[in-house]
């Protein structure tokens, strides 16, 4: 039996090619230096995670990156963009939530408020789910409304009802969250889990991320905070930039005007895991050490080492204009 010869197909038979939005690609304009977030850390616009084992202080950490952007003033002894901020917080009571905001502030030197909205922080009150259409089509008009260059989502695993270890279904979740980034131009920072270490993790802390691998994968940066012998290392993976040292976060406790006590709120980081040896690693540390306003007294005990380098790093920074001094208390100037 001759088999049937099937009949030669037209072009038009296929649909159209602009669909696809093609491009020469040596018309495409070359990419510059990043626009930077937190400088060295979080380019604005991108998609980042934040991971970590339970109660380490990862939900501190987030909330004291929301006051740094959306006051402008460093991050980590950082530079910020300042930007308004739209922070989900799914886990926390508001209350709770309030409480530490107002911890933060008040051990930063920056003023509670009038209850106006001057803090430039949006906080959801309902529940949000970003696995949902009409949910994320909410996120970017409060986004884009209100000008906000950060979103915090705050954690992962109450956001969306889809299975953590299916990588389809995952990655079918994040990218619409990076869709939703790209059309508002919002540094998106998920809040995540960590596992504890095993031998499967191949020392890599990527893999201990929790859930299937397209987690971890999908993020543009991975800042990954672990509770060490020496305090509270924070490490980072980027992709698209060099990503700075790990660091060591100093817990710093105050009081307030009211006269209790501001308890395990997360200061600046240190440049590596021991105390600084260079005059420029003393430099680095006081820097910042001076994410919240301190007396010369309580700078030499936040970073440690030889006293006379302390000083000395701090007298170059008020000589240089990086630091003012008031009310007898160092301030880093933004």
């Amino acid at each position: 039996m001759q088999r049937e010869v099937p009949a030669v197909l037209s072009i038009g038979d296929y649909g159209t090619a602009e669909l696809l939005g093609l491009l020469n690609a040596e018309e495409i304009a070359v990419g510059g230096a990043p626009t930077w977030l937190v400088e060295g850390l979080l380019p604005a616009g991108c998609c980042a995670i934040l991971a970590a084992e339970p109660r380490i202080g990862k939900t501190w950490l987030a909330q004291d990156l929301a006051i740094s952007v959306s006051s402008g003033t460093p991050f980590l002894g950082r530079k910020t963009q300042q930007r308004n901020v739209l922070y989900v917080p799914a886990e926390d009571a508001l209350p709770d939530f309030a409480r530490r905001m107002h911890d933060l502030r008040r051990a930063r030197g920056l003023p509670i408020g009038d209850g106006a909205g001057s803090w430039g922080v949006q906080v959801t009150s309902q529940r949000v789910r970003i696995d949902l259409a009409a949910h994320r089509a909410a996120l970017t008009a409060a986004l884009l409304s209100r000008s906000c260059g950060l979103l915090v989502l705050d954690p992962l695993a109450l956001l969306h009802s889809a299975d953590e270890n299916d990588a389809g279904a995952m990655l079918g979740v994040l990218a619409e969250v990076r869709q939703l980034s790209r059309a508002t131009g919002a540094c998106v920072l998920i809040v995540h889990h960590m596992r504890k270490p095993s031998q499967s993790d191949g020392g890599r802390r990527a893999h201990r991320v929790r859930g299937s691998n397209a987690v971890h994968g999908w993020c543009d940066v991975l800042l990954c905070l672990e509770q060490r012998r020496e305090g509270l290392r924070l490490d980072v993976e980027a992709r698209g930039f060099e990503a700075p040292e790990a660091c060591v976060l100093t817990r710093v406790c105050g009081t307030s005007a009211a006269g209790p006590t501001v308890a395990h709120v997360i200061g600046g980081g240190v440049a590596g895991p021991g105390r600084p040896k260079a005059a420029a690693d003393y430099g680095a540390q006081v820097v910042a050490a001076l994410g919240a306003p301190r007396t010369r007294a309580e700078l030499e005990e936040a970073v440690g080492g030889r006293k006379a380098a302390v000083l000395g790093a701090a007298k170059a920074l008020l000589a240089s204009g990086r630091a003012r001094e008031q009310d007898g208390r160092l301030i880093l100037v933004a």
